[in-house]
């Protein structure tokens, strides 16, 4: 199977006033494969548009909307380091190099 990298967002902060902006996003990339996953997640501060689309509209998409305003204020070379880090995360959870024991008895 092949690696399928996904961003998310776990919460926003929005303001206000009439348009209730959203400003800042708390997001996650999470690369999975063969039922295991891993993550990186941070947050972002947004800058404002000029014209800024309305609250409703922009989450409207559930995450499409707010992910890709992540991933432009970030640029790509952020967003492949990030989601290089996820699969670098995957990695270690499908390949652990420790492992919990119980004990001692």
């Amino acid at each position: 199977m092949a690696v399928t990298v996904t961003w998310s967002i776990d919460a926003h902060k929005k303001e206000t006033s009439a348009n209730n902006y959203v400003g800042n996003v708390a997001w996650r990339c999470t690369a999975s494969e063969s039922g295991k996953s891993g993550s990186v997640n941070g947050n972002i501060i947004l800058d404002k548009p000029s014209t800024v689309t309305p609250y409703a509209t922009f989450m409207g998409s559930g995450d499409s909307n707010p992910v890709a305003a992540v991933k432009a204020q970030m640029g790509s070379s952020t967003v492949t380091a990030y989601e290089t880090d996820a699969k670098a995360e995957l990695t270690k959870v499908a390949t652990p190099t420790h492992e919990w024991v119980q004990g001692p008895a």
